[in-house]
């Protein structure tokens, strides 16, 4: 029976990252892995993280992929010449990793990569997002802002249709993440577990969690 896996957060940590989808998961071809942003920045192996997922989809893994505020900052620094936001926030490493010193030496199939990344993704019983939604705003799903940057959410049951949300942006220790699984009235789940956070306990460990049968997967960073 295929899977829907959710991963988040991955913050340039490859080798974590494929450890988790290759040993711990066992990722099939007829399994979906939905990535919900910030692939780039903190962590050592930004290029490798999206060579990694380009090699899936070539691959033909079910791989779907939302935009991250990180994934953003790089293209703002392009965009809006906002480059020492970047830099301040994790971006120094990132540009290490694909050996250039400037951002717009990034290659141009991971700019490509970054801007054709969705924001937000409705399932049948989930809606997965990076950070959340405003629901005070008419339209929850056009607040790009929110998407990638909230914290918190008072959520609109109307909205969402008695949908859970799925989310990452907020690095939570696993043992809370778990905690929160279990509790039938929570509406909405992070699954980030904070991979590049070894001084924040419980965290340093990037988690996937099974849709379909609310399991919990976690590796601890191996970088």
């Amino acid at each position: 029976m295929s899977k829907k896996y959710v991963i988040t957060d991955i913050h340039g940590c490859a080798n974590t990252f494929r450890h988790l989808v290759e040993e711990k998961l066992d990722l099939n071809k007829e399994d979906k892995l939905y990535l919900l942003g910030d692939y780039i920045n903190k962590g050592p192996r930004s290029k490798e993280v999206l060579d990694y997922i380009m090699y899936l989809r070539e691959s033909k893994f079910q791989v779907y992929t939302l935009r991250g505020n990180h994934d953003q900052l790089l293209l703002d620094a392009l965009d809006q010449k906002a480059e020492v936001d970047f830099l301040l926030r994790g971006g120094q490493i990132t540009l290490k990793s694909f050996g250039v010193e400037n951002v717009a030496d990034v290659p141009e199939k991971y700019v490509d990569f970054i801007r054709g990344l969705d924001y937000y993704l409705l399932l049948e019983k989930w809606i997965l997002v990076h950070a959340g939604f405003d629901f005070h705003k008419m339209d929850p799903f056009s607040d790009k802002e929110a998407m990638l940057n909230l914290r918190g959410m008072d959520i609109d049951d109307a909205v969402t249709k008695g949908r859970k949300i799925i989310h990452g942006h907020a690095p939570t220790p696993v043992e809370e993440i778990k905690m929160h699984l279990k509790d039938p009235e929570r509406k909405e789940f992070t699954v980030d577990a904070g991979c590049v956070y070894d001084h924040r306990p419980g965290m340093y460990h990037m988690v996937a969690l099974e849709l379909e049968s609310w399991t919990l997967f976690s590796q601890q960073n191996i970088e």
